[in-house]
């Protein structure tokens, strides 16, 4: 009996030694902390009381501080502005250090998981990213508009979705061949003139280096001669063989450039102006979603070889006012040409089947011809724009909500309808039925795109092919009677 009583006094004993031992710690360092399950230390907040440049513990009680936890030094509350983080930390959670005013710290290497928004919205200028991380959450250092620099070590197998998103100054990047994959939104609004895809870069996501926020700088792409996945011409990137176009610089062929239509056009050399107008190369079968997304674009040539016009291909282009698709593409997808506000002329071929939702959605055109063979134009297709009439084709079996004669109201939602807005059309067909349902004016027409100079180059090809033929025949029935009479 006595034992045991001596037992549980020996226990008590050293539970108060390690919570005193722990609380002196705590007391020193400012900082709350928990215990983890595998009975190590986990930092939950800061008082302030080390001031701007705290330092982390590595032991609290004779545990090993092995986590910072979420939000810990997030906000203004801290005041922090650099950090000593021990080499015991394997993990530094979601928001950990976000929206504070940190603008110097050091992972060390025993880092092998930062968190979602980890770092996000800080003052920092520089940060290495150790080999030892391994899972890197979304958004981790976006948002942070002092950076400038970022140094990954060779390790890291991914940069993460949105990871330097609106990383505004960001210009110097050093990527390992470790990396594999490049995540959306990746690189979105940095500020880069050159990127290079070096050799272990297999995969990089639609939209790593979309626009929202700022004008476009990239001018242009390299790669390493070995990647075996993407290669680039003319600072294009494309795969390998040049099949698929992945991403256009913003900026190709350099120059100034204007936030939107409504501010007067920069000056521009006679090489800068020749760069803004691209026609896709014959080798090219497909352009990737947001390829060609808000860059200084002033008129795109669709080649014949492409069948589909990716989802928000050309979106946001503030200069593009001319765009010509050639024969062969039967698609138009979603968001592709999306708040072209400075767009004027369209060309679209026999060959279109399909304009998807919002496809021309908040462009400038005011007029459109749309080709014969077509079948469907999908909801807010031409929404907010200010069309004064518009032929619909006989063949067209689907017309989407708010397709044509409607504003844009605020913040996006569906505003009044165009006055004098005309739908013109055959009679008893979708064009009638959505004049009606939209108490639009319909005005019959008899012959809705017959025969011109845009009819179908099939139907073409058969006429010219038949006329031939005939041509040939008779032609050598009047050989063989001539022949006959001599």
């Amino acid at each position: 009996m006595k034992r045991i009583i001596s037992l549980i006094f020996v226990a008590i004993t050293a539970l108060y030694s390690v919570s005193f031992s722990a609380d002196a710690a705590v007391k020193k360092a400012g900082m709350s902390f928990r215990i983890l399950k595998d009975s190590t230390v986990e930092i939950m907040g800061y008082d302030g009381s080390q001031g701007k440049k705290p330092v982390i513990p590595d032991k609290i009680g004779g545990r090993k501080v092995t986590s910072i936890g979420e939000f810990a030094f997030s906000g203004n509350r801290c005041k922090i502005t650099s950090i000593k983080i021990p080499k015991t930390v394997k993990k530094i959670k979601q928001c950990a250090f976000s929206m504070s005013k940190l603008s110097s710290v050091k992972i060390p290497e025993s880092v092998q998981e930062i968190g979602f928004r980890a770092f996000d919205d800080t003052k920092l200028t520089s940060i290495v990213i150790p080999s030892s991380v391994k899972k890197l959450g979304k958004r981790v250092f976006a948002d942070s508009k002092k950076l400038k620099k970022v140094v990954i070590k060779n390790g890291v197998s991914m940069i993460s979705e949105g990871m330097f998103s609106s990383c505004t100054k960001l210009t110097k990047i050093v990527i390992p061949n470790s990396v594999k994959q490049i995540r959306a939104e990746a690189f979105q609004d940095c500020a880069f003139k050159k990127f290079h895809i070096p050799k272990g870069v297999t995969s990089i996501k639609s939209g790593a280096f979309t626009l929202l926020l700022k004008k476009p700088t990239l001018e242009k792409f390299t790669v390493d001669k070995d990647n075996p996945e993407y290669s680039a011409e003319d600072g294009i990137l494309y795969n390998k063989d040049k099949t698929e176009l992945k991403v256009y610089p913003a900026n190709r062929g350099g120059g100034s450039n204007r936030n939107s239509s409504f501010e007067p056009m920069p000056k521009l050399t006679d090489e800068q102006k020749a760069a803004r107008d691209f026609t896709i190369p014959l080798t090219v079968h497909k352009i990737a979603d947001y390829a060609f997304s808000a860059s200084n674009l002033q008129k795109i040539t669709v080649t014949c070889n492409l069948r589909t016009i990716s989802s928000s291909a050309f979106a946001d282009c503030p200069d593009l006012n001319t765009v010509v698709i050639q024969r062969g593409v039967k698609t138009i997808d979603e968001e592709a040409f999306l708040e072209c506000h400075a767009l004027r002329k369209v060309e679209l071929p026999d060959t279109l089947e399909e304009i998807g939702k919002d496809a021309f959605s908040s462009s400038g055109l005011t007029r459109i011809n749309l080709p014969v063979w077509l079948k469907s134009i999908d909801q807010k297709a031409f929404f907010g724009v200010e069309l004064s009439e518009v032929n619909i084709p006989e063949k067209v079996e689907f017309i989407g909500d708010h397709a044509f004669g409607y504003s844009v109201g605020e913040c996006g939602t569906i505003g009044d309808k165009y006055e004098n807005f005309v739908i013109k059309g055959k009679k008893d067909s979708e064009a009638e039925d959505y004049a009606k349902a939209n108490g639009l004016k319909f005005v019959e027409i008899k012959k809705v795109n017959s025969f011109s100079s845009e009819t179908s180059p099939y139907i073409w090809i058969i006429m010219i092919s038949a006329a031939l033929v005939v041509g040939g025949i008779t032609v050598f029935i009047t050989s063989k009677l001539r022949k006959r009479k001599n």
